[in-house]
């Protein structure tokens, strides 16, 4: 099976179509496995602030049961002489215990939010840069078919001017 000139530059340049096909397409899944990890990466960082929140109820719980049990053990004692000096021992407790939650926590929920915030604006800055690389690639997609087509349509034109060519000078030879 014999393939004409023509048909062999148009199997060329469908090729060439499809090479620059599937170049966008792979840029189009890049585009869609970042967007997707960047989505993954904001549910486990919302999943970091929940487990942090609830961390701090938790320790607030805690805190809380501790005190009323240490004020129902002093009230059982009652009538003790040294019962004021036990309250504002326990009133300190009581700051000391919320500073020491305060340092525990708040680090950690700053980071997470700080981390959260810029994933946030960091995903908002890529959708925006895929949005334009979509519209960029559309228009060169459309510019490049558009220039092949008429590359192919020039090239064809001169493979058929060529074999006429080449019929008229074998015709005039023989």
């Amino acid at each position: 099976m014999e393939m004409k000139p023509y048909e062999i530059m148009d199997a060329f340049w469908k090729n060439w179509t499809q090479s620059l096909s599937m170049f966008s397409n792979a840029g189009k899944q890049m585009e869609h496995l970042t967007l997707e990890t960047m989505k993954q990466q904001q549910e486990t960082l919302q999943k970091m602030e929940e487990a942090v929140r609830t961390m701090e109820q938790e320790m607030k719980q805690y805190s809380a049961q501790l005190n009323a049990q240490y004020t129902g053990y002093v009230k059982q004692l009652g009538g003790n002489p040294f019962t004021p000096q036990i309250e504002e021992w326990q009133g300190k407790w009581n700051e000391f215990a919320q500073q020491m939650q305060q340092f525990s926590i708040s680090p950690a929920k700053a980071s997470v939010s700080f981390l959260s915030q810029a994933s946030g604006q960091l995903e908002d800055t890529v959708k925006q840069l895929v949005a334009q690389n979509q519209n960029q690639r559309e228009e060169i997609q459309k510019q490049m078919n558009g220039f092949l087509e008429e590359l192919k349509g020039m090239q064809l034109d001169l493979v058929k001017k060529f074999e006429e060519g080449s019929k008229t000078l074998f015709t005039a030879v023989k």
